[in-house]
């Protein structure tokens, strides 16, 4: 069977700031698929008008653009954002070497970073920033990526992805089962440490850039963020 054309309907999350959604149609060269491939994938994301009530699976995330840009499904909605910037990706790389020193050295914890599938649901694959997974869950690393909730999540915000992450993947996180989640801010140089309670997280614990950060999961971790914002 031929390359397929996937036209891929977007949708945005309402804006902070009161602002209303949005939704784009990106069309793209899709995979070559195997003889007998499944029919759902090149008739549902061919057609936009079909998705409205059909939510997106792995089985056809698997199938999305290498195209530079960062696709996850939460929830059954596809969502894209672009590539990071240079200080996303400095604090990101700063905060994995600190945690890799910490926790994956001694053989506490893998520290993953994207681009990393973990699989919470069928219809939830995300890509988070990083990921904490302690090695007693080995089990749980497959081909695919991660089955099942990391211990801790980590997602740095960016102007295209402050929404999603502090609105959107927060609530699906904890609705998922994600332990610990923290959002790390590179502008206001400050990380926020949510704990999953029941009903949700809870207010959570706010570290500036003068402080140290710790974890409730892992007594381990000690990274002074100073360092970490240090301007490029």
């Amino acid at each position: 069977m031929g390359a397929k054309s996937l036209v891929l309907r977007v949708t945005a999350q309402s804006c902070p700031g009161g602002g209303t959604p949005s939704s784009e149609v990106i069309k793209r060269e899709g995979p070559r698929l195997p003889p007998g491939g499944n029919r759902r994938i090149i008739a549902v994301m061919s057609s936009p008008g079909l998705r409205a009530n059909v939510p997106y699976t792995y089985q056809e995330y698997q199938y999305l653009p290498n195209d530079g840009r960062r696709y996850e499904i939460v929830e059954g909605e596809l969502y894209v954002t672009p590539a990071p910037s240079p200080m996303h990706q400095t604090v990101s790389r700063r905060l994995q070497f600190a945690l890799m020193k910490q926790l994956e050295e001694p053989g506490i914890a893998f520290i993953f970073d994207a681009p990393f599938d973990v699989i919470l649901a069928e219809t939830s694959v995300v890509e988070p920033d990083l990921a904490i997974i302690r090695q007693g869950r080995r089990g749980s690393l497959s081909k695919r990526g991660f089955e099942g909730a990391p211990d801790v999540v980590v997602e740095i915000l960016s102007p295209t992805t402050r929404g999603n992450d502090v609105f959107l993947k927060k609530a699906a996180y904890a609705r998922l089962g994600v332990a610990e989640y923290w959002i790390v801010d590179p502008d206001l140089g400050r990380i926020e440490v949510f704990r999953l309670k029941e009903g949700g997280y809870d207010q959570g614990l706010l570290f500036d850039r003068s402080a140290t950060l710790s974890s409730p999961s892992f007594p381990e971790i000690v990274v002074p963020l100073a360092p970490l914002f240090a301007p490029l």
